[in-house]
């Protein structure tokens, strides 16, 4: 018994030896490292270091007016107090952040939030500006951002986690990843958050061309109000590149004004660097679920892109209703009333293809081969069982593709459809005449399937038939061809003349 009470005291004893080492060891960085370059750090954070209280026993530092990320505008965020805590196990500061308002951003787009169990972790070596290991952890409860003009509410969220790595390997290449995970959105339609950053990335030419600047607002309340009607939304989003670190210095170097914009590309090949830049990205709930994923690489010898955008719909009854409303709101407001405002019955087809459409899915790949020159891609697109999908290959300046359009009688009635069903009156209201549209829509319906079957494969294409075509193209002397016939028998087949003579010229006007 004895034994084990010594035991205990001398285990209780070197631990406590141990913490103060450990506390008195912090007391020391804090004074001489973490402090010191807190005050002469220009990119990563700025703090009133001369009013920091330390808390050795606790590995704690209050600190004052503090900056994160001084140097950005869009990233730049701002506590009238935080409480660093230092883990010697791990070499990271985690800061939390005790101020009501935590402020982002600048200008007219300057909001601060409201949240709870607010922080931010690193490592230390950021301190001394030392970009080659980064890893970056902001986290936040539930939250509500407000402008910090007049304190109008712009969102709600119930918690967000934000991660930064970046770490450079041995070839010389940095790799980094944002991540951004934000559940339980919602927004306030009336804050027109969105507006201003419109106004602060579009040029005012195009902003008042056509009043599209008061047209992007009435939109972008109206959004707002149909997302509230499908209840709190999701965001996830994963970004990723790698960049050789003489791009990356190039890129630090504009940022800072020690470089022009333009030398960043013209120090940089698409066809010669090795890169990477991988984007993916979510926005829903279970009624709507937006995601888009992109993907750009070369190593010098291949270049490749992958595009994918799928938007998918599942909307109640209920749902369908209130949506149907706000979207005939929204049309009344952007368009001429030189009549009497739209119901639902008068847009009712625009507004049934929207709302019953459950998927859009839009697929591009493209291969490219550096030495030779040769290339080959694939595309799809899908509306519901609307199918069009196109694959080729360029090869010795050759080019040889398929396009496939499954059941094309669903294209054809799918365009008049949607214009009888509403965008004849949207055009009408906004005083465009339609004489000539209402004849191209009329030759659509009754002649476009005899129009396409001359450039069908089967040359006898039927209603219910899809649609196929080869395509080849001589780059060297201009040769096209359309399943083995040339530009000459496609424009004189009966059928493509036909097409062209009913449609409208400028005579019917």
């Amino acid at each position: 018994m004895r034994k084990i009470t010594v035991a205990l005291g001398l285990l209780l004893s070197v631990s406590i030896i141990a913490w103060v080492y450990m506390a008195t060891k912090f007391e020391q960085i804090a004074k001489d490292e973490i402090l010191p370059r807190i005050k002469g750090s220009e990119y990563i954070v700025n703090a009133d270091t001369d009013s920091a209280v330390i808390e050795k026993f606790k590995f704690k530092i209050t600190l004052k007016d503090v900056t994160i990320f001084p140097k950005s505008k869009s990233l730049k965020m701002f506590s009238d107090q935080v409480v660093a805590c230092y883990n010697p196990f791990n070499d990271k500061i985690i800061a939390q952040f005790i101020s009501d308002k935590f402020k982002s951003g600048s200008g007219k787009t300057e909001i601060y939030f409201s949240a709870q169990d607010k922080k931010i972790e690193f490592n230390r070596s950021l301190l001394n500006n030392k970009f080659d290991d980064i890893n970056i952890l902001i986290t936040s409860g539930e939250a509500n951002a407000y402008f910090a003009s007049d304190n109008s509410q712009i969102s709600h969220l119930k918690k967000s986690n934000i991660s930064l790595v970046s770490k450079l390997d041995q070839n010389g290449f940095y790799n980094a990843t944002l991540k951004l995970d934000i559940d339980g959105i919602e927004s306030n339609p009336e804050s027109k958050y969105f507006k201003y950053m419109f106004e602060e990335l579009v040029p005012n030419l195009a902003q008042e061309q056509n009043n599209f600047d008061k047209r992007f607002e009435k939109i972008e309340e109206y959004y707002g109000k149909i997302l509230n009607k499908l209840g709190p939304i999701d965001y996830n989003s994963e970004s990723s590149v790698k960049l050789d670190k003489k791009h990356v210095e190039n890129i630090v170097a504009a940022l800072n004004g020690e470089l022009e914009p333009i030398e960043i590309y013209k120090n940089f090949s698409f066809t010669s660097d090795s890169y990477l830049l991988s984007i993916k990205e979510s926005y829903g709930n279970s009624y709507t679920l937006d995601s888009f994923s992109y993907k750009l690489a070369g190593d010098g010898n291949t270049v490749t892109s992958d595009l994918d955008m799928l938007l998918t719909k599942n909307y109640n009854d209920e749902q369908k209703k209130d949506i149907a409303g706000l979207l005939v709101e929204l049309a009344n407001s952007i368009t001429n009333q030189t009549n009497q405002a739209f119901s639902q019955q008068d847009i009712k087809g625009l507004l049934d293809q929207y709302l019953d459409t459950k998927k859009i899915n839009l697929l591009f790949n493209i291969n490219y081969d550096v030495t030779s020159r040769n290339a080959n891609h694939s595309l799809e697109f899908i509306i519901d069982n609307l199918n069009i999908n196109s694959n080729g290959s360029l090869k010795e300046q050759k080019y040889d593709g398929n396009l496939t359009l499954v059941t094309p009688k669903l294209l054809i009635s799918g365009i008049s459809d949607l214009y009888d069903g509403g965008i004849k009156l949207l055009l009408q209201r906004e005083n465009i005449d339609t004489n000539n549209v209402n004849l191209i829509v009329e030759n659509i319906k009754n002649n476009g399937i005899g129009f396409l079957s001359a450039f069908d494969k089967k040359d006898s294409l039927k209603e219910e038939d899809n649609f196929e075509s080869n395509i080849s193209f001589n780059l060297e002397n201009f040769e096209f061809k359309i399943n083995g016939k040339g530009i000459l028998d496609l424009l004189t087949d009966e059928r493509v003349v036909k097409f062209m003579k009913e449609m409208p010229n400028e005579k019917q006007n």
